[in-house]
């Protein structure tokens, strides 16, 4: 038998999600709206059209095929009203160049695994392996155990980008199969947790206490000026890890900008635009704030 989930992507050749070269499969699905996502197309747990303005010749094919009246023209390129949509795809089947997509597919993990093998050789000679991102992997706990545990028995290296922010009974059904967590923190604040990714972090930290001692985990935290750097708040989540491991190793992730064009395509809107991306000496005074505490901090 093999598990059936929804994934946007698998991503080769990656040497930022774990140790050495891994292939990183995207999933569909996430609680959180964090407002600087840099995958906005993985908080929809279904696929959806996306809409690459810059490829549209302004045919206006999509718009004969749509069931459901969805697909208006302004200033001659395409309005997606998503309330209408019901990402039927077959306005992405007439498309002669490949404006309109759709984002996400539902796959078996046999097919999961037969793509990844084909990088087999380059993932084991670099003693790297398979991450498993999003969105949210535990939200597709079924579906990833059923990777996770075939994957294991090839023996693959397997880590996990998470939220936290999920079930805990979601997260202990794939501990058995897992040799890494990636674990993203934040915010300290439970309410600025709430404004700026629709939820409090209660949650996050009480899974982040359970699954410390079971699985190797490095905390990884976005640096996001103006957000989560004032008022304390670096000095909190310091206390927070702290008081779970000194011995903790953290990844400090400086906020960009690359995902700024998805929103659009999406017909999201971004929400941080304000936001400058943290220069070098900034983020080496955040490290050093880490290290005064005898954190194994690191930048990537």
């Amino acid at each position: 038998m093999s598990a059936n989930g929804t994934i946007f992507n698998i991503q080769s050749y990656s040497i930022h999600d774990g140790p050495g070269i891994r292939a990183v499969v995207f999933m569909k699905g996430c609680s959180l709206k964090c407002a600087w996502c840099s995958n906005p197309e993985s908080q929809n747990f279904a696929p959806e059209i996306y809409y690459s303005r810059q490829r549209c010749m302004k045919c206006g094919l999509c718009i004969e095929a749509c069931p459901n009246g969805a697909l208006t023209q302004e200033d001659g390129y395409l309005v997606v009203d998503r309330k209408k949509c019901r990402n039927c795809g077959f306005c992405v089947k007439v498309c002669p160049t490949e404006a309109l997509t759709m984002c996400g597919r539902e796959v078996c993990s046999d097919e999961v695994i037969k793509e990844i093998n084909r990088d087999r050789d380059f993932i084991m000679n670099s003693g790297g392996g398979i991450t498993f991102s999003g969105g949210e992997p535990f939200e597709q706990a079924d579906f990833l155990n059923d990777i996770a545990k075939k994957l294991k028995k090839e023996s693959y290296h397997i880590a996990v980008e998470t939220s936290g922010c999920t079930e805990y009974k979601n997260i202990a059904k794939c501990l058995g199969s897992i040799d890494l967590l990636l674990y993203d923190l934040k915010l300290a604040s439970s309410q600025l947790h709430k404004k700026y990714t629709g939820s409090e972090n209660n949650l996050i930290l009480d899974n982040l206490k359970k699954v410390y001692k079971k699985v190797p985990v490095i905390i990884r935290i976005p640096i996001i000026p103006s957000v989560n750097d004032t008022d304390g708040q670096i000095e909190e989540l310091i206390e927070i890890i702290s008081n779970i491991s000194i011995n903790a190793e953290v990844n400090l992730l400086p906020y960009h900008k690359l995902g700024k064009l998805k929103y659009s395509a999406l017909g999201m809107t971004y929400q941080v635009d304000e936001i400058k991306t943290p220069d070098d000496n900034y983020m080496d005074c955040i490290l050093q704030l880490f290290l005064d505490k005898g954190l194994k901090a690191s930048i990537i």
